[in-house]
């Protein structure tokens, strides 16, 4: 399946399927507060926050409190750039290989998906 596409290759570099998403996905927010987090991922705060526990404990991002108190932000650790800049290789040859067996499939795919999240908004 597809999904095996990319657990194929991020198994060589020892990361979940989960675990290298999430900290690609972290890496590419802006704002890196839980809710810029969830709003991005489309996913509720404490299903990101259980995410997020298991990236702490392999120490690959930490929390930290704005300065008022209101906002957690996540940050990635040195571990976790580290980890992010060897999965990443992997994850795109896995994005490759996704692309090459869909085809135009693929595209079709991303612009309905597109469209159906434009339109939940």
């Amino acid at each position: 399946s597809k999904k095996h596409e990319y657990a194929k290759y991020s198994c060589d570099v020892d990361l979940l399927l989960k675990e290298c998403f999430f900290t690609l996905k972290i890496s590419h927010v802006d704002d890196r507060s839980i809710s810029q987090i969830s709003n991005q991922l489309k996913m509720e705060r404490t299903t990101l926050t259980r995410n997020l526990n298991v990236l702490k404990k392999s120490g690959w991002v930490k929390s930290n409190t704005g300065s008022d108190g209101r906002f957690t932000y996540i940050d990635l650790t040195a571990k976790g750039n580290k980890v992010l800049s060897n999965v990443f290789p992997h994850w795109q040859l896995a994005q490759d290989q996704v692309k090459k067996i869909l085809g135009e499939e693929l595209d079709s795919f991303q612009k309905n998906l597109k469209n159906i999240n434009t339109n939940l908004i």
